[in-house]
C-alpha cells in the first residue's frame, strides 16, 4: 500500500482488497519467497495488512494495535 505522495492514488487499495491480493499470493508462493504487504498506519508505523484489530469495511475505518510507545504520546 502506497504512501500518499502525489500522482501516486490509482496504486492505493483498500485494506480488504490488501489482504484478498495477500491470500492470494500466500497460495502461489512458498513461505520464504512470499512478499508482504504493508500499511504504513499514522502513529503506529508499518504493519502487515494482516495484523489489524478490527476493521469496517463499510466505513473503511481500521483499527491498529501497537507493542511500543513513541516519542509523540511520551
Amino acid at each position: 500500500m502506497c504512501d500518499m505522495i502525489p500522482n501516486a492514488e490509482h496504486w492505493r487499495v483498500s485494506v480488504w482488497e490488501a489482504q484478498e491480493l495477500q491470500h492470494a499470493i500466500m497460495g502461489y508462493l512458498p513461505g520464504y519467497a512470499t512478499p508482504r504487504i504493508v500499511c504504513d498506519v499514522p502513529y503506529v508505523g508499518k504493519r502487515w495488512v494482516h495484523q489489524l484489530a478490527e476493521y469496517d469495511r463499510e466505513l473503511g475505518i481500521s483499527y491498529w494495535t501497537k507493542n511500543y510507545r513513541t516519542g509523540i504520546e511520551l
